[in-house]
């Protein structure tokens, strides 16, 4: 009976650390997507472009 309950223990303590591992990783990678999609977008913009939207930001 003991070891049963050690075993669902083990097997609960390793599922959520595989789900907080998993959840961390999805985490770091959508916030590398968003940061590639705005590199993205910096270099398809041109250079004019991207002079007047930061002045207009920025000043």
């Amino acid at each position: 009976m003991v070891g049963g309950l050690a075993g669902l223990l083990v097997m609960f303590v390793v599922f959520e650390t595989l789900k907080n591992m998993i959840a961390k990783e999805t985490q770091t990678r959508l916030e590398r997507l968003l940061y590639a999609i705005l590199r993205l977008a910096r270099r398809r913009a041109g250079t004019l472009r991207r002079r007047s939207v930061w002045r207009r930001a920025w000043t």
